[in-house]
């Protein structure tokens, strides 16, 4: 029992060191980026808020539409949206607004400064990890709990697990390329 202990701990240990260097790294072979200005405490509430009204109002299309295939009853997917979209309200933004709090990043930048798609998916990246833990242990606390079914925990999970990378990627990336543009478009020259 120690061994398997012991075993499980240190995975967990591997994995949180993997995270910890994923998040504080940066991308690979990308120039040292600017110092970052201070950010306004309410600027940041404010990005945050838009940010994640875009990312859970997709969120919501996808895990209604997930669980109404998934169960094909009205009133089960609605609660079982609710819940989930519950979890999912408090978590996203808490996660995005540590991010942008305790790890800046000015938008990704190439050296000749166009949008640096791979300094974004690095980010990203390290940003899906930390809130991807949170949400699955909630989604499928809540799943399990409203159903009382390992097979349905285990499907509807699963299936919304492996469709919500897309939503997330697209939104932040999505975010990135605005943030870089408005960037871009003051610190641009007049005609």
């Amino acid at each position: 029992m120690q061994l398997i202990f012991a075993k499980k701990h240190s995975s967990l240990g591997a994995a949180a060191l993997a995270v910890a260097l994923l998040a504080t790294a940066p991308a690979p072979a990308q120039p040292a980026s600017p110092p970052q200005q201070p950010v306004h405490h309410e600027t940041l509430l404010a990005h945050t808020a838009v940010k994640s009204a875009t990312f859970l109002g997709a969120t919501t299309v996808a895990i209604f539409s997930i669980f109404a295939v998934g169960t094909g009853n009205l009133v089960t997917t609605a609660a079982l949206t609710a819940g989930t979209m519950g979890a999912a309200y408090v978590i996203y933004p808490v996660n995005e607004y540590m991010w942008e709090h305790f790890f800046p990043a000015p938008p990704p930048t190439t050296a000749n400064g166009h949008f640096d798609v791979a300094a974004s998916l690095w980010r990203n990246t390290a940003k899906y990890v930390t809130w991807k833990v949170a949400i699955v242990s909630a989604k499928l606390s809540w799943i399990y709990a409203y159903t009382g079914s390992v097979v349905s925990t285990a499907t509807l999970g699963g299936a919304t697990t492996l469709a919500l990378p897309v939503v997330f990627y697209a939104n932040n990336m999505a975010w990135d390329w605005y943030d870089w543009r408005q960037q871009h478009l003051q610190t641009a020259p007049s005609p």
